[in-house]
């Protein structure tokens, strides 16, 4: 799987010579040419950004489509994430946030006639906030928990997810 955003640190873009105020462009650019590297086919693409013509690339992903996991919430995130991801990272692990950035999404997709239901949710989440928060989260519709751990120096890292995987794991 691939995940994506399209950037928000403009310091980063100047460094690479790319403006950042069209990095939103470049992203959609860049998305479409590579699903159509990924089909297998001969591709030919054209726009301000890419000359490609007569183009193929190897190796070819194994998942078809290849999952492209679209990061973020602001701006025209929702529509990118409806039009080109099979998945979204929601960038929050309140549900409190997550619940009104899903209706956003919900939205974005109705608008394009897209299945809000072939997008797969992820979704932050930090040990301390227990098991209840991560079944609300599931109950929201989110499939994966991405879980933020911060190494304590007190404890060998691997007892500590070992014990994340009995106290809240296995309860779910």
């Amino acid at each position: 799987m691939l995940g994506v955003g399209i950037g928000w640190l403009a310091e980063e873009f100047h460094a690479m010579g790319v403006p950042f105020e069209h990095r939103g462009a470049r992203f959609d650019d860049y998305i479409s040419a590579m699903k159509k590297v990924w089909s297998g086919e001969l591709v030919e693409h054209r726009s301000a950004l890419l000359d490609w013509s007569g183009f193929k690339s190897y190796p070819l992903p194994v998942q078809n489509p290849f999952p492209v996991i679209i990061g973020g919430s602001k701006g025209k995130a929702f529509e990118r994430i409806a039009r080109y991801g099979t998945g979204w990272y929601a960038p929050c692990e309140s549900t409190d946030e997550l619940a009104p950035m899903l209706d956003a999404l919900k939205r974005a997709c109705s608008a394009i006639d897209r299945d809000y239901t072939e997008i797969e949710i992820t979704a932050m989440w930090r040990p301390a906030l227990g098991v209840e928060r991560a079944r609300a989260m599931r109950e929201l519709g989110v499939h994966r928990l991405v879980a933020r751990m911060i190494p304590d120096p007190r404890h060998d890292l691997l007892e500590q997810i070992a014990r994340v995987g009995d106290e809240v794991i296995a309860r779910l």
